[in-house]
């Protein structure tokens, strides 16, 4: 609250009917009674800082109950950003009524000039926002991990920036006009500005030829121009928006003068305090707006998803937080109403069980919110190891499921074939019978035909008593 009052008095303090002295009082107080609340804040926390504390980096002590390490701890207690910003906020006014009780002898211009600078230090006191603030958190914690996105898009810029630049300089810098002797002579420039060469310059002519050249070149001759901003590059073709008689001066006198101009054209700023006049010029500054676009678009999509995660992840920590409240809160309502079974055992036991699964719990709170990078790098390792794992036994059921497919196949294949081949030994048995019929009736109709040529008498080569035995025809 403090710190909105003392920065709202700040701005308040700047209003014109404000200003200058006339409500210093109420500013001064508003502002002593901010400082001393701020001063009284600071010495606490400085003066109860623990030892144990953060003892890492330059000032780290082996020892923790001695004065040394007292002493180092509270000088990496000063050290830390948040800290220089709490005694940047209270500084200045200290400083500022040192001077008041010293008397600079300075003069009075510039010790009310120091004094201004010094209470401009007071709008460090907004940062010590930051610490209240979890959006702040998360600027910061986005920002710091799209450090990648914001180094590519200060690198795409500062080339693009350099080459735009660099060209719209050539392209538009204009005529430059020079100090010469004779300029000098005529009041035009100063002495010791005479050139004791001439220019490299390829339009370039001395500040005497000036009013010749661009009354000739401009409108036909029909109005007198003057170089009145002295020694300089000037707009041509000659301009004079304003209709004054001068010469209007180049806006690109300079690739520092044209880096401005390319930085606002590129983010789509454009203020309208310079602009090409060329054809060239504003082909050159089509493609700028262009290029800026496509640049500025690229690391902002990276940024942006940065932030859904750390704003998840924000809110993952706020819901364990509720979680680890919630149980601490189960935990001392269980304490309070202890059942029977406990009611006989020692009050002292209980009390114990009670804080130190308190002090277990706090301990949880604390690790998780200082080892929050940590935990959170070590659980997307372990998704991306069980997304392995999963996908391995994924493909090794796929392929045992193919080769199960292949085998099926070449059964079944096999089965199919077992009828046809069955069937082509039927086919083959019945051919070998037709086969074996048909020579037993070629033998027969032989046989005929040899006793239709040779016909026997009756006991002609019969041996006598010998019977006449007929054999019959096998059945087809």
């Amino acid at each position: 609250m403090l710190i909105l009052v003392s920065c709202i008095a700040f701005v308040v303090e700047t209003i014109p009917s404000y200003c200058c002295g006339r409500y210093d009082y109420v500013f001064n107080s508003i502002e002593a009674v901010c400082v001393v609340a701020f001063t009284f804040e600071y010495l606490a926390r400085l003066s109860v800082v623990p030892a144990a504390v953060d003892n890492e980096g330059w000032f780290a002590c082996a020892e923790t109950s001695c004065v040394k390490a007292e002493l180092l701890t509270r000088v990496r207690f000063f050290f830390k950003v948040l800290n220089l910003v709490d005694f940047a906020a209270i500084f200045p006014f200290y400083l500022t009524l040192a001077v008041e009780a010293s008397g600079s002898t300075a003069g009075p211009v510039s010790s009310a000039s120091f004094l201004r600078v010094i209470r401009l230090a007071r709008v460090f006191r907004l940062f010590k926002l930051s610490k209240y603030s979890d959006g702040m958190w998360l600027l910061t914690a986005t920002l710091i991990r799209s450090w990648r996105a914001l180094g590519m898009l200060s690198f795409f810029m500062l080339i693009t920036v350099i080459l735009f630049s660099s060209v719209m300089y050539f392209v538009e810098k204009g005529r430059f006009f020079y100090c010469t002797q004779a300029a000098a002579d005529a009041r035009l420039c100063l002495l010791q500005d005479v050139w004791d060469k001439n220019p490299t310059e390829a339009l370039q002519a001395g500040l005497d030829e000036c009013q010749r050249l661009a009354t000739e070149a401009y409108v036909n001759g029909e109005m007198t121009l003057k170089c009145c901003d002295g020694e300089g590059f000037y707009v041509w073709p000659p301009i004079d928006l304003d209709n004054n008689g001068c010469l209007d001066r180049s806006s690109y006198d300079s690739i520092f003068s044209t880096a401005w101009w390319c930085v606002v054209t590129m983010t789509t700023v454009g203020y309208g305090d310079s602009y090409p006049h060329s054809a060239e010029g504003k082909v050159l500054a089509c493609v700028t707006m262009l290029s800026g676009i496509l640049i500025l678009a690229l690391p902002i999509t990276v940024i942006g998803s940065n932030f859904n995660i750390e704003y998840e992840k924000s809110e993952a920590e706020a819901r364990m937080k509720e979680q680890l409240r919630l149980a601490n809160e189960a935990s001392s309502s269980t304490g309070d109403a202890p059942s029977s079974a406990d009611a006989n055992r020692p009050p002292t036991n209980q009390h114990t069980s009670t804080g130190t699964h308190k002090a277990l719990l706090s301990a949880v709170e604390k690790l998780l919110s200082e080892q929050r990078e940590i935990i959170l790098k070590r659980a997307e390792d372990m998704i991306a190891t069980h997304v392995r794992d999963i996908a391995k036994e994924v493909v090794t059921q796929a392929r045992a499921h193919h080769h199960h497919g292949r085998a099926h196949s070449t059964s079944l294949s096999w089965h199919h074939a077992q009828p046809q081949q069955h069937q082509q030994q039927h086919q083959h048995q019945h051919q070998h019978q037709q086969h074996q019929q048909q020579q037993q009736q070629h033998q027969q109709q032989h046989q005929q035909q040899h006793q239709q040529q040779h016909p026997r008498e009756p006991g002609e080569g019969a041996a006598p008593g010998s019977a006449h035995v007929s054999i019959p025809k096998s059945s087809s």
